[in-house]
């Protein structure tokens, strides 16, 4: 997913942007979207013989169902960007699309990693994913921002059109999520926490796009709470 957004997400909506503030900070985007993807190999080289870290990254990733939906469900949107005639309208769903991607879907995969290491275990890979979790945080609230500026570009038929993709697109993806997380989470007995995290996610997105919260929200595991509390905690650009 963080590949898909550095080669297809930000290059495209980069694209599309004339301000060449913005257009730094998704270039800058695209950069730390391929850091992520290598900080996930470097996780999995340190656990795991290197036979199935290249199933996994390979084959698996490629093929799993779940991710593949999401995956696909992104890109098409990303994809109506190419040539250089996009309409407001699409690039508007485009950046609907992206905040999705990193304030919503990501989390169902991060949850694990966090609770483990609010336990003591396997602190170095939570702290990597944390810092992840940091970054996306941001990425969100940056492109969300965005999106709402070119919203107010829309007529108001265009408006209401968009508000339907974009809550139609929020559950098919939340209802993939739910398979996914079921998939994963089951056999361990987590699922239920991490779906009121994934919740909680969604929400945080529509919030960075300006919207009122959509699903209910219920209190999730309080090792992941302390995880996302940034107050006592520095993000910078040049930690290892």
């Amino acid at each position: 997913m963080d590949t898909h957004q550095a080669d297809d997400g930000m290059p495209l909506i980069m694209l599309h942007t004339t301000d060449l503030r913005k257009k730094a900070v998704y270039s800058f985007m695209a950069m730390m979207e391929q850091i992520h993807a290598k900080s996930y190999s470097h996780i999995f080289t340190t656990l795991l013989p290197s036979s199935e870290t290249n199933y996994l990254l390979d084959k698996w990733v490629i093929e799993e169902p779940h991710l593949k939906y999401k995956s696909d469900k992104i890109i098409e949107n990303y994809h109506k960007l190419w040539g250089k005639e996009a309409s407001i309208y699409d690039q508007y769903i485009a950046r609907v699309s992206s905040v999705f991607l990193e304030t919503f879907l990501f989390y169902s995969g991060f949850y694990y990693p966090l609770y483990l290491a609010g336990q003591g275990r396997m602190t170095t890979s939570g702290e990597i994913i944390r810092k992840i979790l940091l970054d996306e945080s941001i990425h969100g609230v940056f492109t969300g921002m965005d999106a709402q500026s070119l919203r107010n570009e829309l007529s108001e038929s265009e408006k209401q059109q968009a508000d339907q993709e974009m809550y139609k697109l929020l559950d098919d993806l939340y209802k993939n999520e739910v398979s996914y997380t079921h998939s994963l989470y089951d056999e361990i007995g987590l699922s239920e926490d991490v779906l009121n995290y994934v919740r909680y996610n969604g929400n945080k997105a529509l919030s960075n796009l300006g919207f009122e919260p959509y699903f209910e929200e219920r209190e999730f595991n309080p090792i992941i709470e302390n995880a996302l509390d940034t107050s006592t905690k520095n993000h910078d650009f040049f930690s290892v």
